[in-house]
């Protein structure tokens, strides 16, 4: 990536927000969303293209920031495969050891102030002064998600990981009072819990998190999400974190496993979905506090923030508002509709006030990926394990004796053994195509890429799996081929799929942004077109 024009600028990016969603919304209700609309009358919003083979979070966000590909910057999935072994995997964050430098880098080497909220791959000690203010929490939970059986009425409970005493008692306007005693030197919690709303508690001194009290057909309980508990670089103390905690995990698990209620995909109706959009609206405001902080205080040239919250809820209700989805049904779209409406709102909210809080500096905003409807699970491993081509060794890959397998990093390759003798790669892929058409009554495929990143001696893995329409990938070595999946939208692999593209837009000012920008063109596209309207 060439950095020859870096003017003053804020760059938010909103984690799978894909466009066909942003499309439908605006020709439906297009006063509901001022500031999307806006952009889409004076035309500036263009079409993110996803990065490929695989579009999940961690290599799309790679490629917006370093202005490189997967075959580049070596990130191919939310895990990738690891060197130490032919079955290894890595997070993707984690394993991330790129020399590819990243946008900010480029700022700093200029003599330019950057300001980061919650980006992953920073080198802090090499940005030096200029870096003004960094936030990135995504580690190991100070605090893990719990929850408590309440049904049998009020009374003591005790969490034993944690150490914590928590006495319920009824409360005479609904809901429960909860009682929290923690470890020694942390502050007791009382809390007045309402059924399907969220409140934020302090279960660990340090680390404050969200509660929700659900009242579901299986009982009532009383679910406390994680904490993340972490001090921002140049930021003390966290004025953000004060007032909104930064959440980690339990919701989707939660919602899928029917603590909230029954989802809309099992017979519910619909409380479920909304106790889940409560939450991640909870969550988001983190986020979007954190981007109006660090843009109204005009400290760096450059800032760049993450909003990640609403990709946890596309990911659970965004494939029922699609007809030709298995889970969907009228009333049930009716349903998802009305919430993604209301999320959609939410992120026209924030974008116009971190464009109001830049005071009329330069602001873009971008997605990493946009966001599938599923409702099919393809597991190739069974497939192969049936045929031979795969064999396993106390319930696991012998990479030893297979020819062929999915790897259990899931980024879509298929590993190939380098000295198998008979059937060809392609004549194994083309089989399983085949198998699963035959299955489904939906095409799928395959494709080679020159992205190779952590191969093994032994295997190559430049191949990959392309599921079809309604379709993702799983690495389950048992069970059916075929399965219906809980979630009902994904991204993965195949990003010719157009329900995958993304948005790219200027918020406040008139760029002359191309009708489609890929991914590891668009902080190209954003430096370049800033520029020249600054001057």
């Amino acid at each position: 990536m060439e950095m020859t024009k870096l003017p003053q600028m804020c760059w938010i990016v909103v984690d799978g927000l894909p466009k066909w969603l942003v499309d439908r919304q605006l020709s439906k209700n297009p006063t509901k969303f001022p500031t999307l609309a806006r952009l889409m009358r004076t035309d500036q919003i263009a079409r993110l293209l996803p990065v490929s083979p695989n579009c999940q979070t961690p290599p799309s966000l790679c490629s917006l920031f370093s202005g490189a590909g997967p075959g580049t910057h070596g990130l191919t999935g939310f895990d990738v495969p690891d060197a130490n072994g032919p079955l290894a995997t890595s997070n993707a964050f984690a394993a991330f050891q790129s020399d590819v430098p990243m946008i900010w880098d480029h700022y700093a080497k200029a003599g330019l102030s950057v300001s980061l909220c919650h980006i992953p791959f920073v080198d802090a000690h090499s940005l030096g002064e200029a870096l003004v203010s960094h936030s990135y929490g995504f580690v190991p939970p100070t605090v893990a998600p719990f929850s408590i059986d309440i049904s049998d009425g009020e009374g003591a409970h005790r969490v034993a990981d944690l150490g914590l005493q928590v006495m319920t008692q009824r409360h005479p306007d609904g809901g429960v009072w909860i009682d929290v005693s923690g470890p020694s030197g942390s502050a007791p919690q009382k809390l007045h819990l309402k059924s399907g709303e969220w409140a934020p508690i302090t279960i660990v001194s340090g680390a404050p998190t969200l509660a929700c009290l659900c009242e579901t057909d299986d009982g009532v309980q009383v679910h406390v999400l994680g904490s993340y508990s972490f001090t921002p670089t140049g930021q003390a103390p966290d004025q953000v974190g004060e007032r909104f905690p930064f959440v980690a995990g339990g919701l989707a698990k939660v919602f899928r496993s029917g603590g909230f209620g029954r989802p809309l995909i099992d017979g519910g109706d619909g409380r479920a979905e909304r106790v889940l959009f409560r939450g991640v609206s909870e969550l988001s405001k983190r986020f979007w506090a954190e981007a109006v902080v660090a843009v109204a205080a005009q400290k760096a040239d450059f800032i760049l923030a993450y909003q990640p919250a609403y990709d946890l809820l596309f990911h659970e209700i965004l494939g029922l508002v699609d007809p030709e989805n298995a889970h969907s049904t009228p009333a049930r779209a009716l349903l998802a509709d009305a919430l993604l409406c209301d999320a959609l709102a939410e992120i026209d909210c924030g974008l116009a006030a971190v464009v109001s809080a830049a005071g009329g500096r330069p602001c873009v905003m971008c997605s990493d990926h946009g966001m599938k409807p599923v409702d099919t699970i393809l597991c190739p491993n069974v497939l192969l394990k049936d045929w031979g081509y795969l064999t396993t060794r106390a319930g696991q890959i012998d990479p030893d004796q297979s020819v062929a397998y999915f790897h259990p990093a899931e980024t879509g390759a298929v590993w190939f053994a380098k000295t198998a003798k008979g059937d060809a790669p392609e004549a194994i892929l083309d089989r399983l195509t085949q198998a699963f058409a035959e299955y489904t009554g939906r095409p799928c495929g395959w494709f080679a890429t020159d992205v190779r990143p952590n191969a093994h001696d032994h295997f190559a893995q430049h191949r990959f799996f392309a599921p079809g329409v309604g379709q993702t990938l799983k690495a389950y070595l048992d069970g059916p081929a075929v399965r219906p999946s809980r979630k009902t939208a994904d991204h993965a692999t195949f990003t010719e799929d157009a329900s995958l593209h993304g948005v790219v837009a200027a918020l406040n000012h008139r760029a002359t942004l191309p009708k489609c920008v890929a991914a590891q063109d668009v902080a190209q596209v954003f430096t370049r077109e800033v520029h020249d309207v600054a001057h």
